[in-house]
């Protein structure tokens, strides 16, 4: 009789692998996995929410907001977050994504047209010791002009003022195009 044994993977990254969902990179690039969010309805105009993994009431929360104009690396930055907080290393042969940042949108358009809000709920193996929410923002400053950017504004006060929105911000990370920086 054949007995087989499951092994459990000893970091996070390895077993969160196992959960997540493959998807097609570059030839020779990094594999690239999707992370299994759930959606949690939210009720507020302009706004999303995911969570990733289960309630964890014991550990304190953080939250962090991402800002700067389209194309600047939001997403990029959100996915760099994810990868740290469980546990990727350098030498990994693979990498999660929370946030797509290749959609068939132009670079000239957000390619986040909702405020969008990720609880990545701790668990053992974190690099951090608290579960964390990401407020992801539309990019400000697209070509729909300065209409766009009122109304994302306007998607973040009702963020912040509906019941299930999102009450405090720990820190405020602004985004900015390395175009820019020259």
């Amino acid at each position: 009789m054949e007995t087989y044994s499951w092994q459990t993977p000893k970091r996070l990254a390895e077993a969160v692998k196992r959960e997540a969902r493959k998807v097609k990179g570059p030839q020779g690039a990094l594999d690239v996995y999707i992370l299994c969010l759930v959606a949690h309805p939210m009720e507020v105009d302009g706004c999303r929410r995911f969570a990733l993994g289960e309630d964890n009431t014991v550990k304190p929360s953080r939250t962090i907001m991402v800002l700067g104009a389209t194309g600047s690396g939001k997403s990029t930055l959100v996915n760099g977050m994810i990868n740290y907080i469980l546990g990727v290393k350098w030498e990994d042969k693979f990498r999660f994504k929370l946030v797509d940042e290749n959609t068939a949108q132009s670079q000239a358009h957000s390619q986040t047209s909702e405020v969008t809000v990720y609880k990545l709920n701790h668990r053992e193996g974190f690099q951090i010791n608290y579960s964390l929410t990401i407020v992801d923002t539309p990019g400000f400053g697209d070509t729909r002009g300065i209409e766009r950017d009122r109304m994302i504004i306007g998607q973040l006060e009702n963020l912040f003022k509906a019941p299930l929105g999102v009450s405090t911000i720990d820190a405020i990370c602004f985004s900015q195009s390395p175009s820019r920086l020259l």
